[in-house]
């Protein structure tokens, strides 16, 4: 552990994830912060598809993304079902065509999305596409798409879609913790452990 008198000195350069980075993670920095005031912290916060490729390129020494699966390089932090989801005040999902909001950047979730409605035989458009999380759940929540978010993000002003209702099961997503290659300073594994003990220990 370490002392008053062996403080943890260093930068590092967070990627969060948008939604999470509104939730979970600003105490987990802020508290960070306090107890580790010689630390410089740089936060990227937004959508993560990139984050691994600006680990590669040097540019983030530490990233929280989800992903369809692991490998053993990866610490997984949290693994939730990934749900359809409309407004609750609209019908939106009864549509001859469905309206489909989708996160506009090559993602496993579009990918995956696109291939079970079209697996579905029924007939649907994309009608709004935005690179934040939040611009996906604005569209859902305004009446004008359905779309598919991680049931933590699940509002009371919205509604999970089943599938009796037509809406396959989808598969979960895991969050992980990515480090950059190399990278062993003491401010990043305090982070780290810090981001790890806020998303709580679990059997996963």
């Amino acid at each position: 552990p370490t002392t008053r008198h062996h403080p943890i000195e260093g930068s590092i350069r967070i990627g969060i994830p948008e939604e999470y980075g509104e939730t979970i993670l600003p105490a987990v920095i802020a508290r960070f912060a306090r107890d580790h005031p010689l630390v410089e912290l740089a936060v990227r916060c937004g959508f993560s598809a990139g984050f691994p490729q600006a680990l590669d390129r040097n540019e983030l020494d530490l990233v929280v993304y989800a992903v369809e699966s692991v490998t053993t390089d990866l610490q997984v932090l949290l693994k939730e079902k990934t749900v359809w989801v409309s407004s609750r005040h609209h019908m939106i999902h009864e549509q001859d065509t469905l309206p489909v909001a989708l996160f506009d950047q090559s993602c496993w979730w579009r990918d995956r999305a696109l291939e079970a409605l079209e697996a579905t035989g029924r007939r649907f458009r994309v009608v709004y596409t935005s690179e934040s999380g939040a611009g996906v759940m604005a569209a859902i929540a305004a009446g004008a798409a359905i779309g598919l978010l991680g049931e933590s993000a699940v509002r009371d002003n919205l509604r999970v879609l089943t599938q009796a209702e037509g809406f396959p099961e989808m598969p979960d997503s895991i969050l992980v913790l990515g480090h950059r290659a190399g990278i062993g300073s003491s401010a990043v594994e305090a982070m780290a452990a810090a981001i790890v003990e806020a998303f709580g220990r679990r059997d996963l």
